[in-house]
């Protein structure tokens, strides 16, 4: 497939998701064509609910990886923190983004799934990608799509988050869907238009 037309931005953004060891440390690492950024804020929670009021500081981890498809097409990858009760850092995060990749350990699927809800909700268009790590059985497609109720147009991709080979099948996956996707819409609008 050739990425490259005269309207294609300088990069396009990515945003690679997931519960907490699912591999998207791991994942930006071995696709970037940089040394990855990563950046590890720690911020300070106070809950309210207890009495008296007690706060625990965290640490919030976040990757930045930059990648050349070919010569007409650069992906940006921002790596989602693992909590995805930072809501206000996942508008950021998702704001602007053409698509993301929601990574999910084999014997973890379910973790996933706040993941999935959240890109749901804003619309954002992603493949499902279970990390394929050595001596762990990869769940068949039915349950995957079972236990994070996802909609069948969902791209579920078999990854070694290790070898760029594999990621890169992935993002070239998520890429043809979020194209598929943005036709569709534009497609049913200009239907929805002519019924007027």
């Amino acid at each position: 497939m050739n990425w490259k037309t005269s309207e294609t931005p300088e990069a396009v953004k990515i945003v690679v998701a997931g519960a907490s060891g699912a591999g998207k440390t791991t994942l930006i690492g071995a696709v970037s064509d940089i040394p990855p950024v990563r950046t590890e804020d720690r911020m300070r929670l106070v809950d309210d609910d207890d009495d008296p009021p007690t706060a625990v500081s965290i640490a919030v981890p976040m990757d930045f990886g930059r990648t050349a498809l070919n010569a007409g097409l650069t992906l940006a990858l921002f790596g989602a923190p693992a909590r995805i009760d930072f809501s206000f850092m996942w508008d950021d995060l998702l704001r602007g983004a053409a698509g993301a990749i929601v990574l999910a350990h084999p014997a973890q699927v379910a973790s996933a799934y706040e993941a999935v809800t959240l890109l749901e909700q804003h619309g954002t268009p992603y493949v499902v990608l279970i990390n394929d790590l050595d001596g762990v059985a990869i769940p068949e497609t039915a349950r995957v799509r079972q236990l994070l109720d996802l909609p069948e147009t969902v791209q579920i991709v078999v990854c070694d988050v290790r070898n760029r080979a594999s990621v890169v099948g992935a993002l070239r996956e998520l890429l043809r869907y979020a194209i598929h996707r943005g036709e569709a819409a534009a497609s049913s609008a200009v239907t929805e238009g002519a019924a007027r």
